[in-house]
C-alpha cells in the first residue's frame, strides 16, 4: 500500500486520486478490481508526454506495484514503456526499463515468444550514458535463452566497451557470460570478440579482468586451453606472444543440422552461405563428405601458418573437432587457398611446403655453398614446382643462376666463375670443354662470356683459352727474349704449355715492331739489334766484316743472304719513313732498331733531318715544328723572367718539347740579346737576375762552388759571373774583399770569421806542436826503460836531456804562448758580428761550420797541462825503474819486486797508449 507521504507527493491530482483507490482496493483483496484500475485509468499516462510528470509519476506507481502485483505488468505496456525508455528523465528511463526488463524475464519464465523488437529495445539501452541503466540492460539481456542472442550481434562492440570501462565483478561476468553466447554465432563475431578482448587483455591493469577474460579465451580456443593449463606461473607477456602467434580461428557449419533446426530446406541453407558477403579476413568453402558442411576460417593467420613448411597432422589442433575427415578437410582447404592465390606451394600427402620456405631454404643453400640441388628437393616437392622457384630466384634477386645440362642442380653463375678464377690466376690455359658438357647450352654461353670479359683474352685453340695470366706470361717471355735478342718460341710453347697456334698469333702480331729474322727451322727469331750488336763488336775487331757475317750465320742457323738483306731493308725503310712520315712514335723506332733513345737521335741526326720530340712523338712537318717553337719560345721567355734559372730537363718534362731544342731556343735567345744570362752546364741556364739572387743570398761569402754547389762553372760562365759581381762591388752593393781573378768574395762579417779562424788555428796548431814534443819525448823515455832489461849510465843521461833540455827548460815559455793566443782567439770571436757569422756558416760545410764555434781555452790548457804533468811525473819517478830491474835480474822470481815495477809502470802510465 502507498502511505499518505507518497500519497501526499504526487504532483498529478488525478494519480493520487487513483493511487487511493488502489489503497482501498488492496484493503478489500479485490485483485480483479486492482488489474482494471491500472489498465483502465493509470495506464494512460504512460502514453503521454514521455517527459511529462504524469508519465514519471505513473511509472512510479507501476514499480511500486509490480513486486506484489506482478500481474499488473500486461504485454500492453510493451509499447507505452519502450517509447519512456527514450525520456530525458534518469529515472524515467531507469523506471521504465526495470518494467520493461521485468515483463520480458516474465515471458522468459512461461516461455512465451519474444519479439526481436523487445530485444533490440533493450540492447539499445546498453548505450545509455548512465551506468545504472546500462547495469540493469545487461541484467536483463543476461536472462535471455540462448536463441535470441543473434539479436545482439550488432551490440558487441557496446558490450566490448561496457567491459572496458568498468571494473564491477558482476558487470565482468556478465558481459562475457553475453559474449560467450554470441561467441560461436559465425566467425566474424568470433573474431570481433577475440579482437577486442585481446585488445583489453593487454591493455587493462585490472588482475580480475585479466583472468576472466583469460579464462574466457581458453574455454573458446582448444589450443589456448591447452597451453594454460600445462604452463605453470603464466606471465601476461607469455599470453599475448603465444595469442599473436595462435592458429587461425574457424567455423563449422553442418548444413543439413542447421536446415533441420531451423526447419529449412537444406539447398536454402547452402543459398544463405553462399550470400555471405565477401570478407578479405575470413576465407570460406564448402567441404563433402559424408555430410556438406560450410567452413570460414581467418584468413591473415592462415596465411602466416602456411607460409612455412607444414606438416598436415600439426594443423588438426586447429579443427578442434573429429567429427569429419580432418586431413581431407585441411587438403582441400590448402588446394583452395593456391588456387585463390592467398598462398603458394606445394601439397604433399603430408605436409604443405609453402613457396617462401622453399625459396628461402633454397636461398640458404646458395649462400652457403653457392648451388641448389634439385633432385633432393624432388623427393619431397613437385620437380617442375622446385624449378619454377629456381628460375624465379634467377630473375628476382642478386644471384645470377645456372643450371646442370640434366637439370639437377641450379648454382650460381657466380660460384662457377670462381672455380674458373681460381684456375685462371694460375694456369695459361683454361679449357672450357667440362663445362660445354655439363651445363645446358644457353648457359654455358653465359659462362663463356663472362670469361672472355673477366678471364680470358681473345687468342683460343676451340675451347682452350689463353687466359690473362697466360698472355703476361708470354709477353714476358718476348721482352725477356727481347732483352738477349733473340726468342725460342718452341721453347716458350714447351714450357708454358700453351698452343702453338696461339703463340704463333700472338708473336707474329708481336714482331711486326720488332724486326728481326728466322732461323732455318723458324722456330728461334733473332732481333735485327742482336745481330747488329754482334757485327758491332766484330766490327771492333780486326778481321773481315763478311766473313764474319758468314760465320755468325752459321753459328745462327740463318741464312747468310737474310742477314744482310733483312738489315738493310729495316734501314732503309725506317730511314724511309723518316723522311715521308710527319711524324713516327720514338718508342717503336728505338725498339725496332734496337737502340736506346740517344742513340736513335744521333741516328736521325746524321740523316740532316729537322724534327722535335714531343712526349714520345718524334715529328717531322716544319710548319708544326716552327708552330710549336714559337710557343715553346714565348714560354721560356715568361718562366725566365719569373724564375730566372731554368733548368733544361724539367722545362722538357713541363713543356712536353726535346731537350736540344729547348737548348737551342735558350742559346738562340741569348744570341739575340732577348735573354742576357750563361749556361752553368748543357742543361742550367741562369739570367743575370738569377745570379745577383744567388749573390746577394751569399753576400758574407761568395765562391763559384758556393753559388752553384752541384756544377763545375766552366771558364766562360765563370768570367761573366766575375763581372756582375765587379758591377755589385764597384757600385757599393757589395762591401768587403774581393778577388777578381778567383772570384771569391768575402764580406766584412766573413773577414772577421776569417780572422778568427786563423787565430783558432794557431791555438789548436800551437797545442798540437807542443804535445808532439812531449809525446815524443815520453814515447822515447818509455822504450829506454820499459823495454830494456838493463839501463846503462847512458841511457840515464840520454833521458835527462830529453826530459829537462826538450821540455821541462821550454815548457813555461810554451804555456805562456799558448795563453796569449787562446786569449787572441776569444778576442777575434767575440768581434764577430752575429747576422754576419750565421749567414756565413750557414754556407759551409759541417768540418768548417766548426771555425765558428767560440773556441774552449779551458778544453786546450787541459789538454797541455795533462802532457805537463805526465813529464813532469816522468822526470820524477823514473830513476826508480833500474833499481828494481836490477834485483829483478837477481832474483826473477821475487813477485813483490814485479809487482812495484808493475805499479811504477802504472804511476808513469807506460801500459796506457798515449
Amino acid at each position: 500500500m502507498f502511505s499518505s507521504d507518497q500519497i501526499d507527493s504526487f504532483e498529478t491530482e488525478e494519480i493520487a486520486k487513483i493511487v487511493k483507490r488502489i489503497n482501498l482496493i488492496q484493503i478489500k483483496n479485490k485483485l480483479t478490481k486492482l488489474e482494471d484500475e491500472v489498465n483502465k485509468n493509470l495506464q494512460p499516462f504512460l502514453s503521454s508526454d514521455k517527459n511529462s510528470i504524469e508519465s514519471r509519476e505513473a511509472l512510479q506507481v507501476y514499480i511500486t506495484l509490480m513486486d506484489d502485483y506482478p500481474e499488473v505488468l500486461t504485454p500492453d505496456l510493451i509499447e507505452p514503456l519502450s517509447g519512456l525508455l527514450s525520456s530525458d528523465t534518469d529515472e524515467s528511463r531507469l523506471d521504465a526499463l526495470i518494467l520493461l526488463g521485468t515483463i520480458l524475464l516474465t515471458k522468459v519464465e512461461r516461455n512465451e515468444p519474444i519479439h526481436g523488437e523487445l530485444i533490440d529495445t533493450l540492447a539499445k539501452m546498453l548505450e545509455d550514458s548512465v551506468v545504472e541503466i546500462r547495469s540493469n540492460a545487461l541484467f536483463f539481456i543476461e536472462e535471455l535463452p540462448e536463441e535470441y542472442f543473434p539479436y545482439l550481434g550488432s551490440k558487441i562492440k557496446r558490450l566490448v566497451e561496457f567491459l572496458d570501462e568498468t571494473d564491477h565483478s558482476s558487470v565482468i561476468e556478465a558481459v562475457l557470460h553475453i559474449l560467450s553466447k554470441l561467441w560461436k554465432s559465425s566467425l566474424s563475431i568470433m573474431l570481433d570478440v577475440f579482437n577486442s578482448l585481446t585488445k583489453i587483455y593487454k591493455d587493462t591493469g585490472h588482475r580480475e579482468k585479466e583472468d576472466k577474460i583469460l579464462h574466457f579465451l581458453a574455454s573458446g580456443l582448444k589450443e589456448f586451453e591447452i597451453y594454460v593449463k600445462n604452463e605453470r606461473n603464466i606471465q601476461k607477456r607469455d599470453v599475448i606472444v603465444f595469442l599473436n602467434n595462435r592458429y587461425p580461428l574457424i567455423k563449422i557449419y553442418d548444413i543439413n543440422k542447421i536446415a533441420k533446426e531451423e526447419k529449412m530446406d537444406p539447398n536454402d541453407v547452402e543459398k544463405n552461405f553462399q550470400e555471405i558477403p565477401g570478407d578479405e579476413s575470413i576465407f570460406r568453402f564448402f567441404y563433402q563428405d559424408k555430410k556438406k558442411y560450410f567452413i570460414e576460417i581467418e584468413t591473415e593467420p592462415l596465411v602466416k601458418l602456411l607460409s612455412k613448411q607444414v606438416r598436415i597432422e600439426d594443423l588438426l589442433v586447429m579443427l578442434g573437432t573429429e567429427t569429419l575427415d580432418a586431413i581431407s578437410l585441411l587438403n582441400l582447404l590448402v588446394r583452395k587457398l593456391v588456387k585463390a592465390k592467398l598462398i603458394r606451394g606445394y601439397l604433399s600427402k603430408s605436409h604443405f611446403y609453402s613457396y617462401e620456405s622453399i625459396k628461402e631454404s633454397m636461398m640458404n643453400d646458395i649462400r652457403q655453398t653457392g648451388e641448389v640441388n634439385l633432385d633432393e628437393y624432388a623427393k619431397h616437392i613437385n620437380y617442375d614446382f622446385v624449378v619454377q622457384i629456381a628460375e624465379n630466384i634467377n630473375k628476382e634477386t642478386k644471384f645470377k643462376g645456372i643450371y646442370s645440362k640434366n637439370k639437377s642442380f641450379f648454382m650460381t653463375l657466380s660460384k662457377v666463375m670462381k672455380e674458373i678464377e681460381r684456375s685462371c690466376v694460375k694456369e695459361s690455359i683454361c679449357d672450357l670443354s667440362p663445362y660445354k658438357t655439363s651445363y645446358l647450352p644457353q648457359d654455358y654461353e653465359l659462362i663463356e662470356s663472362d670469361c672472355k670479359k673477366k678471364f680470358f683474352t681473345e687468342h683460343h685453340e676451340e675451347l682452350r683459352w689463353l687466359t690473362n695470366i697466360g698472355f703476361t706470361r708470354l709477353s714476358s717471355r718476348f721482352k725477356q727474349g727481347e732483352t738477349v735478342g733473340y726468342i725460342n718460341v718452341s721453347k716458350i710453347i714447351e714450357e708454358e704449355q700453351i698452343p702453338e697456334s696461339i703463340v704463333s698469333s700472338i708473336f707474329n702480331e708481336w714482331i711486326k715492331s720488332v724486326p728481326g729474322v728466322w732461323d732455318k727451322t723458324h722456330q728461334v727469331y733473332y732481333l735485327n739489334k742482336y745481330i747488329k750488336q754482334k757485327i758491332k763488336q766484330q766490327g771492333t775487331k780486326s778481321g773481315n766484316q763478311d766473313a764474319f757475317i758468314q760465320d755468325l750465320a752459321k753459328e745462327l742457323n740463318i741464312e747468310n743472304e737474310s742477314i744482310v738483306t733483312n738489315l738493310n731493308h729495316e734501314r732503309a725503310e725506317i730511314i724511309n719513313q723518316i723522311k715521308t712520315k710527319p711524324s713516327i712514335d720514338l718508342n717503336t723506332y728505338c725498339r725496332a732498331l734496337g737502340m736506346k733513345r740517344e742513340e736513335f737521335l744521333n741516328f736521325v741526326n746524321d740523316l740532316d733531318v729537322e724534327y722535335l720530340v714531343q712526349q714520345n712523338q718524334m715529328i717531322f712537318d716544319p710548319k708544326q715544328i716552327e708552330r710549336r717553337k714559337k710557343e715553346i719560345q714565348q714560354k721560356i721567355e715568361d718562366l725566365a723572367y719569373k724564375n730566372h734559372e731554368l733548368f733544361i730537363p724539367d722545362l722538357s718534362h713541363q713543356l712536353n718539347f726535346s731537350e736540344h731544342m729547348i737548348y737551342d731556343i735558350i742559346a738562340d735567345l741569348w744570341e739575340d740579346k732577348q735573354m742576357a744570362g750563361t749556361f752553368i752546364s748543357d742543361d742550367f741556364f741562369i739570367t743575370d737576375a738569377g745570379i745577383r739572387d744567388r749573390i746577394f743570398y751569399n753576400k758574407d761569402f761568395v765562391t763559384m762552388e758556393i753559388l752553384f754547389p752541384d756544377d763545375v762553372v766552366g771558364e766562360e760562365s765563370k768570367s761573366y759571373i766575375i763581372t756582375i759581381l765587379e758591377k755589385l762591388v764597384d757600385s757599393g752593393k757589395l762591401i768587403g774583399e774581393f778577388n777578381a781573378e778567383t772570384g771569391e768574395f768575402r764580406g766584412e762579417d766573413a773577414i772577421a770569421v776569417k780572422q778568427y779562424d786563423d787565430d783558432r788555428l794557431n791555438a789548436q796548431d800551437m797545442l798540437n806542436d807542443y804535445v808532439k814534443v812531449m809525446r815524443t819525448v815520453y814515447q822515447k823515455v818509455k822504450e829506454i826503460y820499459m823495454e830494456k832489461s838493463e839501463i846503462r849510465p847512458g841511457d840515464i843521461k840520454r833521458k835527462d836531456f830529453l826530459v829537462k833540455k826538450r821540455v821541462l827548460d821550454e815548457i813555461q815559455t810554451w804555456e805562456k804562448a799558448l795563453k796569449r793566443a787562446i786569449k787572441q782567439a776569444e778576442v777575434s770571436f767575440d768581434s764577430l758580428d752575429d747576422a754576419g757569422e750565421m749567414t756565413f756558416g750557414d754556407m759551409l760545410d759541417e768540418e768548417e761550420k766548426q771555425s765558428t764555434e767560440k773556441i774552449d781555452g779551458q778544453a786546450v790548457l787541459a789538454e797541455f797541462n795533462e802532457w805537463k804533468q805526465i813529464i813532469m811525473n816522468l822526470d820524477v819517478n823514473v830513476d826508480e825503474i833500474p833499481a828494481y830491474k836490477k834485483r829483478l835480474k837477481d832474483d826473477p822470481e821475487n813477485e813483490g819486486i814485479k809487482e812495484k815495477l808493475e805499479g811504477l809502470y802504472n804511476k808513469l802510465r807506460f801500459n796506457e797508449n798515449l
